[in-house]
């Protein structure tokens, strides 16, 4: 995905743009999902969409395969951090996947009925999202938080910001 056009729909996470076209056609080729639809779902507190795919899956879709599948083909930003998974697209008169509902809907458990995971940002791995998740997004994506800090792969605070702090008073 990287180097390349986008084609199609876009929407801004991490600041880049993400195509929903290409997302689509990686989540393709996991062997469990038969169809997807990409969009940008609003997270609470976070500038930005992020990526969430509508897919009607098979009963053996392995979500650790999936996870190692979209990580190797997808950049960070791109890779999808919520599945709801649907019995069937919708799609309009002319073949097209239906977005808008499922965008309005985004991760609001009281709106949408069907299963949703999520890449949990503690443990590095898809799960079910449910009113705890949701209830971690609350917690964690507040008003002004920078929502990086928390899906970022290294931690808030380098241990080696302390060993310098140390370094520096005893040189003073």
């Amino acid at each position: 995905m990287k180097n390349k056009p986008s084609i199609g729909d876009t929407f801004r996470w991490k600041g880049e743009n993400v195509s929903t076209t290409e997302v689509a056609e990686v989540l393709s080729k996991v062997p469990g999902i038969l169809e997807a639809n990409v969009y940008g779902t609003a997270v609470p507190g976070a500038d930005g969409r992020a990526c969430m795919a509508a897919c009607v899956c098979s009963k053996d879709l392995n979500l650790d395969t999936l996870l190692k599948h979209v990580k190797r083909e997808l950049p960070a930003y791109a890779v999808p951090l919520f599945i709801r998974q649907l019995p069937q697209i919708e799609i309009t008169g002319t073949f097209k996947h239906t977005k808008v509902q499922l965008r309005d809907e985004g991760i609001d458990l009281k709106k949408v009925k069907d299963p949703i995971i999520w890449l949990s940002p503690v443990s590095k791995q898809y799960e079910t999202f449910d009113a705890k998740a949701s209830a971690l997004i609350v917690c964690f994506f507040f008003p002004g938080m920078n929502i990086n800090l928390v899906f970022s792969p290294r931690p808030l605070v380098r241990p080696s910001f302390k060993k310098r702090q140390k370094k520096k008073k005893k040189k003073i």
